[in-house]
């Protein structure tokens, strides 16, 4: 974003530059040349909506970064939960901890219900995933 905002600062100057020198000259040319100067410089005003044209592709492509950002520091979150789901279900399932049935279907419905939300969440991890990557 620094470039994009350097660049058009130096384009904006180049164009003041050239509309005050045309201001100056329109005060001493005559008035046969007035006009085709003038049209000169309201062509290089015409151009210079290429500005709005990159300032919305990079705010597209900045949104598209922050969005990226997101999405993959929550697949990462879910990778780091999914080793730690595995354990918690093979502490369910083991029979190295001397559990008690109530013990054992208490974690079960914990652990069903950490697994319902991690799953919610996939759901929208992947409408966003379909959102940013479109096919």
């Amino acid at each position: 974003m620094k470039t994009a905002a350097n660049f058009r600062k130096v384009i904006e100057e180049i164009f003041d530059t050239v509309s005050g020198a045309n201001d100056i000259l329109q005060v001493m040319l005559p008035d046969e040349k007035k006009t085709p100067m003038t049209d000169e410089v309201k062509e290089i005003k015409t151009r210079m909506d290429i500005l709005a044209k990159t300032d919305g592709r990079l705010d597209f492509i900045l949104d598209f970064n922050k969005r990226l950002a997101v999405f993959n520091q929550n697949v990462t979150d879910l990778e780091g939960w999914l080793e730690e789901g595995r354990k918690k279900l093979d502490s369910v399932k083991s029979a190295t901890e001397q559990l008690t049935p109530e013990d054992r279907v208490t974690k079960s419905m914990e652990f069903a219900e950490d697994l319902k939300n991690k799953s919610e969440f996939c759901a929208k991890q992947e409408a966003e995933k379909e959102e940013i990557f479109p096919k």
